[in-house]
């Protein structure tokens, strides 16, 4: 079971991949190149995404560690590096394949699993009501 502060990180996570592909609702690459507006707030989300991802890394909250790939965590954590220390060194290529193949997916994992925990939690007060 989660702990409530990872359930409300998982919460954040999606919110901010929503909000990255509403971003890229006129298309992907189009957002990217949006250096005034666009561009900036997705990476800043990037950067978001890494940073509520530590705080589950440093609870120590296995179960909600498992919905993100070593991979996953690996490609935030460079992006943010990137973003913050190297912006000029961001490959917005990269960027966009994984906004188009890898955000959406892993927003269906974060989704199902909350979905998940707030069944098993409604039941366990359903069944804490009636003794």
């Amino acid at each position: 079971m989660f702990e409530k502060a990872s359930i409300e990180r998982l919460k954040k996570i999606s919110q901010k991949i929503t909000s990255i592909l509403a971003k890229c609702e006129n298309g992907i690459a189009r957002a990217l190149q949006d250096e005034d507006i666009l561009q900036p707030a997705i990476m800043m989300q990037f950067v978001n995404i890494d940073e509520l991802i530590k705080g589950i890394q440093e609870s120590n909250d296995l179960e909600a560690l498992s919905i993100f790939s070593k991979e996953e965590i690996k490609s935030f954590s460079k992006t943010r590096n990137t973003a913050s220390h190297e912006y000029e060194q961001v490959n917005f290529e990269l960027m966009e394949i994984a906004i188009r193949d890898y955000l959406p997916a892993l927003k269906n994992r974060i989704d199902e699993a909350i979905s998940k925990y707030s069944d098993e939690d409604k039941d366990k007060v359903r069944a804490h009501r009636r003794r």
